[in-house]
């Protein structure tokens, strides 16, 4: 997609704040201070014991903060995050 093409994409900041947590809740936690600078955030699911315990809490965040644009990320340890699982998993 062509960012000029688009006009969101145009008003993202450059930089992309990662968030991490032991919990889901401390992630949101987390994000919910970086927000006030920053409204372009990935969410780095690999630092959780259990990532998918994230996904209701990151749904109820960004309906809480719409004008918060958020990526998510499980990354294995080949490409340099923590999660063990397969892909599958």
């Amino acid at each position: 997609m062509n960012p000029r093409s688009n006009p969101r994409l145009q008003r993202l900041p450059r930089i992309c704040v990662a968030v991490i947590g032991e919990t889901p809740t401390e992630m949101i936690e987390k994000a919910e201070y970086l927000v006030r600078e920053n409204p372009f955030i990935e969410f780095r699911l690999d630092y959780l014991s259990r990532p998918g315990t994230a996904i209701q809490p990151l749904k109820e965040f960004l309906h809480s903060y719409p004008q918060v644009t958020a990526i998510a990320t499980c990354r294995r340890t080949a490409g340099g995050g923590k999660f063990r699982g397969t892909i599958s998993s």
